[in-house]
């Protein structure tokens, strides 16, 4: 999810919650994820390594063997005005 709020941080939404990381200067950009509360306890980490890539990796959970990661990658579009 692209988000465009100020800094980062947890926020409670209904069912879920949403982490979300930093912006740039002009408020574009950022990303984020909802984590619904059946699974909330699985998630080990959520890193935010830029305003456009972000990651959250999950324990293991019902048969799964191994840890599950999920990328979260905001790319600029072909019809974007500014250069990146």
């Amino acid at each position: 999810k692209q988000v465009r709020w100020d800094r980062g941080g947890i926020e409670p939404a209904g069912e879920y919650t949403f982490f979300y990381g930093n912006r740039n200067e002009i408020h574009e950009l950022g990303t984020g994820f909802f984590v619904h509360k059946r699974i909330i306890s699985a998630v080990k980490r959520v890193e935010f390594i830029s305003d456009r890539i972000s990651y959250t990796v999950c324990a293991k959970m019902y048969s799964c063997w191994c840890d599950i990661i999920i990328m979260n990658v905001h790319a600029p579009t072909e019809d974007t005005r500014r250069r990146v």
